[in-house]
């Protein structure tokens, strides 16, 4: 099941970053009637997102299949975010709700040395089923002109 949402556009003068990704994804899925869990790996290439302005932060990582986003500031499903975000890492935990779901979202990327962590669940309304989605693996930047991250 892909959810979409609407990520809060940035200003002009944003800081953008966008990284090549290798992760290692594991995606559990549960239903909620039986509790039964079906359990996918795969390797995947993704893109990695990063704008900054301000005190707003978006990161969206972009796969084959599904795009994950975490991001500050205000849009009426967001309904909690806290930025852990150093000089050294990037981390943004966001939970969202839409007509469908609620979806909890930890996006982590160490900018020494390029390892991203992320954890996505969605809980379904409908059936009390959820789905948790892991991915890790290393990035590069796609434009080496930008600044260090």
């Amino acid at each position: 099941m892909a959810l979409s949402l609407s990520v809060p556009s940035l200003a002009i003068s944003a800081t953008e970053i966008k990284l090549q990704c290798q992760l290692k994804i594991e995606n559990a899925q549960t239903s909620g009637i039986t509790f039964d869990t079906n359990v996918e790996r795969r390797t995947e290439d993704a893109i990695v997102e990063i704008t900054e302005s301000g005190r707003q932060l978006a990161l969206i990582i972009t796969g084959a299949r599904q795009t994950i986003s975490a991001f500050t500031g205000s849009n009426p499903i967001l309904k909690r975010y806290e930025n852990k975000s150093t000089a050294t890492v990037w981390e943004l935990d966001s939970e969202f709700q839409t007509e469908g779901a609620r979806v909890s979202v930890n996006v982590k990327i160490d900018r020494n040395t390029g390892l991203l962590n992320y954890s996505h669940l969605s809980t379904i309304f409908s059936t009390g089923g959820t789905i948790h989605e892991t991915g890790s693996g290393y990035c590069s930047k796609v434009d080496t002109t930008k600044k260090k991250f």
